[in-house]
């Protein structure tokens, strides 16, 4: 066989050449479609979930409609703890916005938030374990800027000091806090209380992460939108 020539030598080079261009075309082509894809669809989102500064105290906001909940969460999570629940009010027509401070001005901030810039014309305050005492502290210290509350296994508070605004109380039946919290139900003022106690012995933000979660989750949509 005879050598190759140096035009037929360089001309399978040119053709190797090509050939890899036109792979890294086909290649950034797509990786850049992909990432316009991305960019596009977070343009096109809704803004679940973002960060929100309200008035110096942030926060992360999901969803719009006329009912909404603010999160308060207990002393060893965050506000990113609710994402799942906070998904699914959100899916269900509810503003939600889960803080991280839990001071009162920090709740009467996400109630304006929620009314203000996410539709909601009635707000409810959740509070778990830690968080459940904020708000009844928060709750019991001034006037009523929210119109109802949902205590997940509240860690204290004097309910004594609440206006009798309507309260949902959710507790495991064998969790240490049973008793402490059975006895804040029957303290509690307002004739529009509710209770659900389930079984075991899970504590506030970690029922959801039992049997019972969708079981609690349902309860607190319900509460929270009147059943609509």
């Amino acid at each position: 066989m005879s050598p190759p020539t140096v035009h037929s030598t360089l001309s399978r080079a040119i053709g190797v050449l090509a050939s890899t261009a036109g792979l890294l075309l086909v290649v950034n082509g797509c990786s850049a479609d992909s990432g316009a894809s991305s960019d596009e669809a977070a343009a096109q989102g809704d803004g679940s979930g973002e960060r929100v500064d309200v008035d110096g105290s942030d926060g992360l906001a999901w969803g719009t409609g006329k009912d909404g909940v603010v999160l308060v969460h207990g002393a060893s999570f965050d506000a990113a703890s609710w994402r799942p629940q906070a998904e699914q009010f959100a899916d269900a027509g509810v503003s939600v916005f889960a803080v991280e401070d839990t001071s009162r001005d920090s709740l009467e901030a996400a109630v304006d938030q929620l009314r203000q810039e996410q539709g909601a014309k009635q707000v409810a305050l959740l509070g778990a374990s830690a968080g459940g005492a904020s708000v009844i502290e928060a709750a019991g210290s001034g006037p009523r800027f929210y119109d109802q509350l949902v205590l997940l296994s509240p860690a204290g508070g004097d309910v004594q000091s609440l206006d009798g605004a309507p309260t949902f109380f959710i507790y495991s039946k064998d969790e240490s806090l049973a008793d402490s919290i059975e006895e804040q139900i029957d303290q509690a003022p307002g004739d529009d209380n509710k209770v659900l106690a389930i079984d075991g012995s899970a504590h506030a933000q970690g029922i959801f992460k039992t049997d019972a979660a969708q079981q609690v989750t349902d309860a607190i949509l319900e509460r929270v939108t009147g059943g609509s």
